[in-house]
């Protein structure tokens, strides 16, 4: 727009007989970010969809549900969760600009994080044990209550931050509080640990596979893609381009 129309409202409860020189500022995002995700969110959702469905309709041919394996029930998951990171409804957060649906974006986002958090650490686990099926024993339980509590911390993150800028829409005001700063760097610890966790069962794992050669495909196919999507996950948190902080720059758009 070459020119805007604005209303200033002084506050009746401040008692002040005399209003001076007023200054106002006026900032503005680069329209650049919004013309390039919302295209590449529709794109990629499409996808999404196609993939599942072409996925689900192959797999069937193997057999009923319980005779899947658990990488087979574990792809339509994190097909699933491709699909909420990817989040259909994102272009309608322009539209209407209403907090239930950037609360709902924040939510379908988690449940990718969390889905593919959980197949890490399950996955890598049952190569180093030699198993296929998916059984749910007390030894995982830890795993699920860690995820819960960052999908727990992030949700609240999510959720203060972006309501804190739809009530004062100043850009990245949400970075001056120090309650939402504070639970920020405790996800990112929590973000931390999860890998660092990964990683730790991929070093134990790496003898159970050098002595058994029929367990090296399923490592390396989950090794290979999960560490160089680890190295991304923790270049875009500390160059800003992860999180509810700076995801108006081109790397929030590559990530």
């Amino acid at each position: 727009y070459s020119s805007y129309r604005t209303r200033l409202k002084f506050d009746p409860t401040y008692n002040a007989s005399f209003v001076g020189d007023v200054q106002l500022t006026m900032l503005t995002v680069d329209p650049r970010f919004s013309r390039i995700i919302i295209p590449l969110k529709a794109v990629f959702s499409l996808f999404s969809i196609i993939l599942l469905i072409v996925f689900i309709w192959s797999i069937k041919r193997t057999g009923g549900l319980t005779d899947w394996e658990w990488e087979q029930r574990a792809a339509v998951v994190l097909l699933i969760g491709l699909l909420c990171f990817n989040n259909p409804l994102y272009s309608f957060e322009y539209i209407d600009n209403n907090w239930f649906l950037i609360l709902l974006g924040s939510l379908l986002e988690l449940v990718f994080d969390c889905a593919i958090f959980l197949f890490w650490l399950f996955s890598i686990e049952k190569i180093r044990n030699d198993e296929t099926k998916m059984t749910l024993e007390f030894k995982n339980l830890p795993k699920l209550a860690v995820v819960l509590i960052y999908a727990i911390l992030s949700f609240i993150l999510y959720t203060w931050s972006s309501v804190r800028e739809k009530l004062v829409p100043v850009w990245s005001i949400s970075e001056q509080v120090t309650g939402i700063q504070v639970l920020f760097y405790l996800v990112v610890l929590f973000f931390i640990g999860i890998i660092s966790w990964f990683v730790v069962l991929l070093s134990l794992t790496l003898p159970v596979v050098s002595k058994r050669e029929y367990l090296r495909p399923r490592f390396v196919f989950l090794s290979v893609p999960t560490i160089i999507c680890i190295l991304s996950l923790l270049i875009g948190v500390f160059n800003g381009a992860i999180g509810p902080f700076g995801r108006e720059t081109d790397l929030t758009i590559y990530y």
